[in-house]
């Protein structure tokens, strides 16, 4: 299943833009230590954006040491890439890394497992969007990306919100009830037509779901 979720967007819903830090290092200043190997740069990143790093990866992983090292070969890959990577959107970047990491561990430890709550939103992802074969062989990952961007600032505040919630920070419906100040029938019904909705955009696009 394709994961291409709009990542820049979703981190500015989720986090804020980089200059609501306040007295933390900005993104370019992280990035500029990090291309001049400083090893203080990842202790800057952690500062500025490890709680919610951790906050993704313990949406996903229920155990606290998993989460603890998914963390920690996330900035191992982030003092890896960057050089030559130089993200435009540095937290966009690693939470991307995050997920990532964290949906490969729990794939591996609910390999011989069935039903894991935590991977309920994928599957009700599946209902929107092409499968990744599809997405491989004859979408453009970058188009629909873009079709997926464009489709979800259409939408108002609070749906921008709970999709995100959802479907990238991996939330539970009991979460959202109670962040949104709603109903968890009235977010499971919201959740349901907002897939509805991406699925039909999609279609009318020329995308096969």
């Amino acid at each position: 299943m394709s994961v291409v979720i709009f990542i820049a967007f979703c981190c500015y819903i989720v986090e804020g833009p980089s200059e609501r830090l306040g007295e933390n290092m900005t993104d370019k200043q992280i990035i500029d230590m990090l291309f001049g190997r400083d090893d203080k740069a990842i202790a800057e990143l952690n500062n500025s954006y490890g709680s919610l790093f951790r906050q993704l990866a313990g949406n996903i992983l229920a155990d606290y040491e998993d989460v603890e090292d998914c963390i920690n070969d996330t900035y191992f890959k982030v003092w890896n890439s960057i050089p030559p990577k130089n993200p435009e959107y540095l937290c966009a970047y690693v939470c991307k890394i995050v997920r990532n990491n964290a949906l490969n561990m729990l794939k591996a430890k609910t390999s011989q497992k069935r039903g894991s709550n935590n991977t309920v939103p994928l599957a009700e992802l599946e209902e929107c969007l092409p499968s990744q074969s599809t997405v491989d062989e004859s979408i453009d990952e970058k188009h629909l990306t873009e079709l997926l961007n464009s489709w979800l600032m259409k939408q108002n505040e609070l749906s921008r919100r709970l999709f995100v919630r959802r479907y990238f920070a991996m939330e539970s419906v009991e979460e959202l009830s109670k962040s949104c100040s709603m109903s968890k029938n009235s977010v499971s019904v919201k959740l349901h037509r907002l897939r509805n909705s991406l699925k039909k955009y999609l279609e009318s696009e020329g995308i096969s779901v």
